[in-house]
């Protein structure tokens, strides 16, 4: 079974259609793993498509799928353009219950997967913006963070030049 691990990966394929007994529409992403130990193995990533569902920002599951989609570079014309990107993919382990039928047999059997919950841009960790410093803005957070500790007896400067650390 695949790690628990954030992870760089490239959409490879994506198939769009109902899922299960319900029907319900998603999208799914073959992704290939670029890294750490699972690398070259393959996870598929599940967009559901549904409005029904919004969540506490008013975003649906179909915002949230689009979103992703874009992430991977899909362009929603050309199913090669899903491998434009490489993502970051957050993988979890999720625990599924077993399932029984009225008549007490096993209809599903208890099982652990890992499962490929979030897809990120691969220079956001956690799909949150960051905007790397340079010159006098890197220059100025390297000074606040050199000026918020205490001077130690006999400690030399850590930082000596931003270019030593960048």
């Amino acid at each position: 079974m695949i790690q628990e691990q954030d992870v760089k990966a490239r959409g490879e394929s994506i198939s769009i259609g109902p899922l299960g007994e319900g029907g319900k529409e998603c999208a799914l992403v073959t992704c290939r793993l670029l890294e750490g130990p699972d690398k070259n193995l393959t996870i598929v990533w599940k967009g559901w498509m549904n409005e029904s569902a919004p969540a506490k920002d008013g975003r649906t599951n179909i915002d949230r799928t689009r979103d992703a989609l874009e992430i991977f570079g899909f362009d929603f014309e050309d199913p090669k353009s899903i491998s434009t990107n490489v993502v970051s993919l957050a993988i979890r382990t999720e625990k599924t219950p077993e399932v029984k039928n009225d008549d007490g047999s096993v209809r599903y059997a208890a099982r652990e997967e890992a499962i490929a919950r979030f897809v990120n841009h691969v220079d956001r960790p956690g799909g949150m913006k960051f905007e790397k410093y340079d010159g006098p803005q890197l220059k100025e957070a390297l000074l606040r963070l050199k000026g918020s500790r205490a001077p130690r007896p006999g400690a030399g400067s850590l930082v000596r030049d931003e270019e030593d650390l960048f």
